[in-house]
């Protein structure tokens, strides 16, 4: 998989997640349900390549590794969307 950016967009216990190629076209999109305790994620074509339970406490960076082991590579960019209320 060849992503280049990846957006984040964390909730009060969620964590929505997608990665894009060079063409700005989505190649997985997934969240992470700390309520329900799973991480999932689907490819292009919305075929499930992530279904699992995560235990409820694991650390964000548990979490964010999840995520890059399902990208296998180091996105170019990282972007994060912020909500101020």
């Amino acid at each position: 998989m060849s992503v280049v950016l990846l957006a984040l967009n964390a909730g009060s216990s969620s964590l929505k997640f997608a990665g894009f190629d060079r063409a700005a076209q989505a190649i997985v999109r997934g969240q992470v349900d700390r309520h329900a305790g799973r991480i999932s994620a689907r490819d292009a074509t919305g075929n499930t390549v992530l279904d699992c339970a995560i235990d409820a406490a694991s650390s964000l960076n548990d979490t964010l590794a999840a995520i890059a082991d399902l990208l296998d590579a180091e996105p170019a960019v990282v972007a994060h969307r912020i909500v101020h209320g």
